[in-house]
């Protein structure tokens, strides 16, 4: 695959799971190997603690096999999150993701987000 098409197949994995709740995407596009139910469990875990999630990306960089996102989440605190109350506040934090694509599937996602910013954000 092109650089193009694996940012384009990175953009819609994002997109789908976070912002349109569709987890089908997950089995299709993640590889087996990086645990599709656990991933569909944590995703899950996200929109109950924060059922309102907006998940925007800014310009996806690209090079070889390798996508990084640059992302950032809006969402108000409804459910319980890494054993907070919810507080009923509305939170942002951001992160950075990088992901590796082979076969038109994901084969690896490393995130880095700032949780902190969720306690922070009362």
């Amino acid at each position: 695959m092109t650089v193009a098409e694996n940012k384009e197949l990175v953009r819609r994995y994002f997109d789908e799971r976070w912002n349109h709740q569709n987890y089908h995407v997950i089995d299709e596009l993640l590889d087996p190997s990086l645990g599709i139910e656990e991933t569909k469990a944590g995703v899950a875990a996200m929109h109950a603690a924060f059922a309102d999630i907006k998940l925007t990306m800014e310009e996806l960089i690209g090079e070889g096999d390798q996508v990084v996102v640059p992302w950032e989440v809006t969402g108000t605190h409804q459910g319980e999150y890494m054993g907070i109350a919810p507080s009923g506040d509305q939170v942002t934090f951001r992160g950075l993701a990088l992901l590796r694509v082979g076969d038109s599937k994901i084969v690896s996602d490393v995130a880095f987000g700032n949780d902190l910013e969720v306690l922070l954000n009362k």
